[in-house]
């Protein structure tokens, strides 16, 4: 089991889920509403179609190509933040 603190980001490629912690990056299959679900303790915010981020990890935000943002979080992972996902992100962020 990873404690919910520990985990950086989550995201799902088809069926497989992708957990970035500091220690480790593990792969299993589900869905990932269902894990957002399991973990949802108000730190975690969906960024894109198949990205969930850890509030706690995120370092910066950058503007990107169209509108759309890169979310730079710990451990030098980054992901793209889409328009559709960004009011909610936001919102979280007190912006």
């Amino acid at each position: 089991m990873v404690q919910i603190d520990q985990i950086i980001a989550i995201e799902v490629f088809e069926n497989e889920l992708t957990i970035y912690t500091h220690e480790k990056i593990y792969r299993l299959r589900g869905q990932l509403k269902k894990m957002t679900e399991r973990i949802n303790d108000g730190n975690f915010v969906q960024i894109s179609k198949n990205t969930v981020i850890n509030l706690n990890h995120l370092d910066s935000l950058e503007t990107a190509f169209s509108g759309n943002m890169t979310a730079f979080l710990t451990d030098d992972l980054k992901f793209s933040v889409s328009r559709k996902y960004l009011t909610e992100l936001k919102g979280q962020l007190g912006m």
